[in-house]
């Protein structure tokens, strides 16, 4: 329990033993006390009354047998038996007999300790070459095959462009159509719009004409009937004054009739009808 870093406090009163932290205890600590039940959980071991008075005594029981043998190897050895003596003179040549015999066997030995060396390093030898050509074999066989999953992989890629660049041929020709049919109708649009402003034009054209044409007419109807409404018939012929009269009056009517029926109907508020 000292290598371990416990003193123990043995009390026979006690159902238990106290152990106490000899290290917590040496750095003041008031709470260095631990039972038996607690040491057993942490290291596992009985550390009960009973388990340690048996181990007690089973070290008590060593420390005497090795101070008895310690004593009886400080005695001095009394004088050799010369019987003894002989007797071991005589089994020199016993000994050197088994020498002879140990040295024929360790060279038989180490003949078949070579011939078994050689047998495993030949073993060896075929082993390394039966694994270096199922290496080189599978080397091989891993080739072929990325070889083979490489001609795949190439002729999917072509055909993969193959099918991509007939996709987009197919797309840019579907746009070109479509460009096609909308530059169409613009032009025919183009066509429509051009001859409606050219009947347009045409139209103003007429309506100009129409204008000027029916305004001189108006103009000289006009002034045609003031010029015989202004006329002096006296000191005219009498023949002549129902002649001018007449002319007056109907210029006055042809005047009114232009205005209010020939000309269209924006222009007629021009002359308050």
């Amino acid at each position: 329990m000292n290598e371990r870093g416990y003193g123990v406090d043995w009390q026979d009163s006690h159902k238990y033993i106290t152990y106490s932290d000899l290290a917590r205890e040496q750095a003041g600590e008031k709470a260095c006390k631990i039972r038996d039940n607690k040491l057993e959980k942490y290291y596992n071991m009985d550390f009960g009354k009973e388990s340690m008075e048996h181990e007690f005594e089973r070290n008590a029981r060593t420390a005497e047998a090795e101070q008895s043998k310690r004593a009886a190897s400080r005695v001095k050895p009394t004088e050799p038996d010369r019987a003894g003596k002989q007797s071991a003179q005589r089994s020199v040549g016993d000994v050197e007999r088994e020498l002879r015999g140990i040295d024929e066997a360790v060279k038989s030995r180490t003949s078949e300790g070579r011939a078994e060396q050689a047998e495993r390093r030949r073993a060896e030898q075929e082993a390394h070459q039966r694994a270096e050509a199922e290496r080189r074999a599978a080397e091989e066989q891993q080739r072929l095959l990325q070889d083979a999953i490489s001609g795949e992989i190439g002729s999917l890629k072509d055909e993969v462009k193959e099918n991509t660049v007939q996709e987009v041929r197919k797309a840019l020709q579907a746009n070109i159509e479509a460009i096609q049919r909308a530059t169409k109708l613009l032009e025919k649009q183009s066509d429509t719009l051009t001859s409606v402003m050219k009947q347009k034009i045409r139209e103003l054209e007429e309506s100009k004409n129409s204008f000027f044409r029916y305004e001189g007419l108006k103009l000289y109807l006009f002034w045609g009937g003031m010029v015989c409404k202004g006329c002096n018939y006296r000191g005219k012929p009498l023949w002549l004054q129902p002649f001018l009269r007449f002319c007056g009056k109907m210029m006055n009517e042809q005047h009114q009739i232009v205005i209010g029926k020939i000309l269209p109907k924006r222009y007629r508020k021009l002359y308050c009808l």
